[in-house]
């Protein structure tokens, strides 16, 4: 199978976290798998790791590919395609973010 990098920008935390999001139906639907590799052109990274990683995502958060093989992540069953049940999730994730944010931008 053949891998999807997801390699770092140098921009803010949260924006990480929406490129990975962003990736990982298109990493599915091409049937290959995400790693997500965040190293030394963002701000985060730090050259001596921390505890014991040595990518910026997994400082915080499991690899998506350990993700997909302890199930957290599921390719869905035949009656609805993974790239409709990835989009419902995403929008899902956008919605909740956007409710809890309503507001707080107006002028």
């Amino acid at each position: 199978m053949n891998l999807h990098i997801i390699c770092e920008r140098d921009a803010g935390l949260f924006s990480l976290i929406q490129q990975v999001i962003a990736n990982i139906p298109w990493a599915i639907l091409e049937g290959r798998i995400p790693v997500v590799h965040f190293q030394g052109k963002t701000c985060y990274w730090t050259p001596d790791g921390y505890h014991d990683k040595d990518t910026v995502w997994e400082y915080y958060f499991e690899p998506p590919n350990h993700a997909l093989m302890i199930g957290i992540i599921t390719i869905p069953s035949e009656t609805m395609s993974a790239v409709d049940e990835i989009t419902e999730l995403t929008a899902s994730i956008f919605e909740l973010a956007a409710s809890r944010t309503s507001g707080v931008l107006s002028s």
